[in-house]
């Protein structure tokens, strides 16, 4: 490789000499900066998701089945999720439940530590989840039916003595998982 030459700039006076060099210190080169097609492209779809999202990013949230609506606690384990708004953001179970389904990014918690849910069935719509928590002062629960589409890579805690989960869970090899556990947690994820 031809080793470049270098052109000595002129300094001020009391500073070190500066070296620069060839058509570094002009714009005779200057195209080499433009963008190309693919980086205005990125740029234009990058624009364009920022407009249609509103600039917002999904963030996961946590939910407490609470079918009891403002008293404290969160009632028995019963209605229909994807059809009742049982879905609320105090884990005290004091707020009035607003949401009708989670998302997949979204924890769900049926129960919260030692203030349980009661004993019931759930029946389940087509619904979404991320991981799920039963509390350790919830009594039986059963989700019945349905669909729930968890997240790829979900863990479901189960810190009572028994639940049971009898819903299609999609993009699972298995149809359907009819579980009955007990005291322990169990972590899937898949591609």
């Amino acid at each position: 490789m031809k080793p470049q030459s270098t052109t000595p700039l002129e300094p001020k006076s009391g500073s070190p000499a500066i070296t620069a060099l060839p058509n570094q210190s002009s714009n005779e080169n200057s195209d080499t900066m433009k963008p190309n097609r693919f980086t205005k492209s990125l740029f234009f779809l990058a624009a364009c998701a920022v407009t249609i999202l509103g600039g917002t990013v999904a963030r996961a949230s946590n939910y407490y089945w609470d079918t009891n609506s403002t008293t404290a606690g969160f009632g028995t384990a019963g209605g229909t999720w994807g059809t009742d708004t049982d879905w609320s953001t105090d884990g005290t179970g004091v707020a009035t439940p607003t949401v009708l389904s989670p998302a997949t990014t979204d924890s769900l918690n049926f129960g919260n530590g030692a203030t349980g849910l009661a004993a019931g069935t759930i029946t389940v719509g087509t619904v979404n989840a991320g991981d799920m928590t039963f509390a350790s002062g919830s009594g039986a629960t059963v989700l019945s039916g349905g669909t729930i589409t968890l997240a790829a890579a979900e863990t479901t805690t189960v810190n009572n003595a028994t639940d049971t989960i009898g819903s299609v869970e999609p993009c699972h090899e298995l149809a359907q998982m009819y579980a009955s556990m007990s005291g322990r947690k169990r972590t899937r994820a898949w591609l």
